[in-house]
């Protein structure tokens, strides 16, 4: 029974530590966007320069500024994919964690239900909600930047955005449903 408590403190702080991740990575993405559009590009094009000898062997088409222009916005779009693919793991990770829980609660009080549609439905509910999470936390940032200097929304952005944390939430349910397949030593319920 003591080993019980002390499993449940467990789940409840890394719980904890995953809605820490989440607030943080969106924070991260938000204050990002709360620089002028001058200041942001100071900022990739600091980066650009810093990469250029690495990534282009021709100075001259460097120097003409297509590469230098394209490169800047590969980059910023990468930080835009990367910002929600971690916000992504990170919210469906917690929401998974959440309804492991539910899901070990429903099976003490009706065993006889079938097990793996609960746990489909419950893994369903959980990509939604992060998927709800990310998309309202996109679009927000999107919003948000109508009242920054110099800065416009796109739908492209929000795309991006979209498509890295869509990818951070299937590769987390697809490990989370490995590693729970797996720990469990069959394909059926855990004993």
């Amino acid at each position: 029974m003591k080993h019980d408590g002390q499993k449940g403190r467990i789940r409840v702080v890394g719980m904890v530590i995953l809605l820490l991740l989440v607030a943080v990575s969106i924070g991260f993405a938000w204050t990002m966007s709360r620089m002028s559009a001058s200041d942001s590009n100071a900022l990739s094009y600091s980066l650009v320069d810093a990469s250029a000898e690495l990534l282009m062997e021709q100075e001259a088409a460097w120097e003409a500024g297509f590469w230098h222009d394209a490169y800047n916005m590969m980059l910023r779009k990468l930080g835009h994919f990367i910002e929600y693919l971690l916000i992504g793991i990170f919210a469906s990770l917690f929401f998974l964690t959440c309804f492991e829980r539910s899901l070990q609660r429903s099976l003490e009080k009706a065993p006889w239900r079938p097990f793996g549609i609960r746990r489909a439905l419950f893994s369903i509910l959980a990509v939604l909600l992060s998927g709800f999470l990310c998309f309202g936390a996109s679009w927000l940032d999107e919003f948000y930047w109508q009242r920054v200097s110099q800065r416009h929304p796109r739908w492209f952005d929000v795309g991006v955005d979209l498509t890295g944390s869509l990818l951070g939430i299937l590769a987390c349910l697809m490990v989370f449903s490995i590693g729970r397949w797996a720990g469990s030593g069959s394909v059926g319920r855990k004993s």
